[in-house]
């Protein structure tokens, strides 16, 4: 059990890290997350993104589609 939270946790990126590996701002992470452009978890007044659902948004944006 404790070792599938460490897993969740790793996973689980807060947006000054998704900012830095997609290299723009953090108001810009914010603005999809506010937006439902980009999905994300709140945890109370945080906001967690995961990993692998980046990783498959880049990949569905990357073929061509607009983030808008």
């Amino acid at each position: 059990m404790a070792q599938r939270a460490a897993m969740v946790k790793e996973q689980m990126m807060m947006g000054k890290k998704v900012a830095d590996c997609l290299r723009c701002s953090t108001a810009i992470i914010r603005r999809f997350a506010s937006y439902g452009k980009i999905l994300h978890y709140r945890l109370g007044r945080q906001v967690r993104f995961c990993r692998s659902e980046i990783e498959h948004w880049l990949g569905f944006y990357h073929k061509g589609k607009s983030a808008e």
